[in-house]
């Protein structure tokens, strides 16, 4: 298409004419908002320049077609008298968004499975190899009581055996917990991140602080198991690979949006330009979680840079009703 600078059609080739089905010569004079309809908004602010943003694909209802996505291509251009027009090119990019989403639906599948079989482990874990040992720690118990007359090597053998079998026990306990955990379901996001802080400072060292702003409530089970991975991955990676003294995590509640912000005072990093360049640059953590953000509907921002640390922001939109939150059996909200 041929535009001039307010949008309205000067020229169009036949393959638009078979695009909008009707003659190419029918096109011309009419404003290209009659033809994209609400997705030549966009396009119109870039021609008058109040939008500087990058053009976005445009959906195009066509009867007896479905929807039609059009990625839009602006070129400048002036005629032999030097009057400015501008050279729109549509591509159709239909074919390309369709398998987007498909791939998109397959990951959430992949996902669902994955804490499907962590909810199971966990299960397992608890109810048969915790209960196994923690059997085994009271038959420990009862042979040293009972075992007046063992020998006193024997005696500090079984005393460090029961001790032994303690630790693994915590540590299984841990390891489940990380698997699935159990206040998820039953007490809700906002008691889940403040139990995670509290794990992650106990464990590493690290000053981890914990806010919740709004008013809790509880999400979509998708939507909070998706917030808490994306809390346990960017915990981790400050833990890990931050060098970091102190992290704050805050949890926002508003009207049809809920927010995340991890920021740690780290070593920072150099970000790929990229989201794609993430696992390029070994970056796997942060590509799942902004996998996940996207498969929630929302948005990822990472910011940071050598030597400022490092951010990460979640904005995850939500229709669905919200379910009453329970009480939290955690008081306050700090570390």
């Amino acid at each position: 298409l041929l535009l001039d600078r307010t949008g309205l059609v000067l020229d169009a080739n036949p393959v638009a004419g078979a695009l909008f089905t009707r003659r190419p010569d029918a096109i011309k004079g009419q404003h290209i908002s009659r033809l994209l309809g609400s997705g030549a908004e966009q396009l119109i602010a870039s021609l008058n320049g109040t939008s500087k943003d990058p053009l976005a694909a445009i959906a195009l209802a066509r009867d007896g077609y479905g929807e039609v996505h059009l990625e839009p291509a602006v070129t400048w251009i002036t005629d032999n008298q030097g009057t400015p027009g501008v050279q729109v090119m549509l591509r159709d990019v239909t074919e390309e968004i369709n398998r987007q989403a498909g791939l998109r639906a397959y990951a959430a599948r992949i996902l669902r499975a994955q804490e499907e079989e962590r909810k199971r482990i966990a299960q397992e874990l608890h109810d048969e190899m915790i209960q196994s040992l923690v059997l085994l720690c009271r038959r420990l118990d009862l042979v040293e009581t009972q075992g007046g007359s063992l020998a006193e090597p024997v005696t500090a053998g079984l005393a460090e055996a029961r001790a032994s079998a303690e630790k693994i026990v915590g540590g299984l306990r841990d390891f489940a917990r990380m698997l699935r955990p159990p206040t998820l379901d039953d007490l809700g996001l906002v008691t889940s991140l403040r139990r995670l802080a509290m794990d992650v400072s106990e464990r590493s060292g690290l000053d981890v602080g914990f806010q919740a702003a709004g008013v809790d409530r509880r999400l979509p089970p998708d939507t909070e198991l998706g917030i808490y991975r994306i809390t346990q991955e960017a915990l981790r990676n400050a833990e890990r690979h931050a060098e970091a003294k102190s992290v704050n995590v805050t949890l926002a509640f508003d009207d049809g949006l809920t927010s995340l912000k991890v920021s740690d005072d780290g070593k920072g990093f150099l970000l790929p330009s990229r989201v794609r360049d993430f696992a390029a640059h070994s970056q796997l953590g942060l590509l799942g979680m902004q996998e996940r953000a996207q498969l929630l509907g929302g948005t990822l921002e990472i910011k940071t840079a050598p030597g400022a640390g490092t951010s990460v922001l979640v904005d995850i939109p939500i229709q669905e009703s919200p379910r009453p939150a329970p009480p939290s059996p955690v008081s306050g909200a700090g570390h």
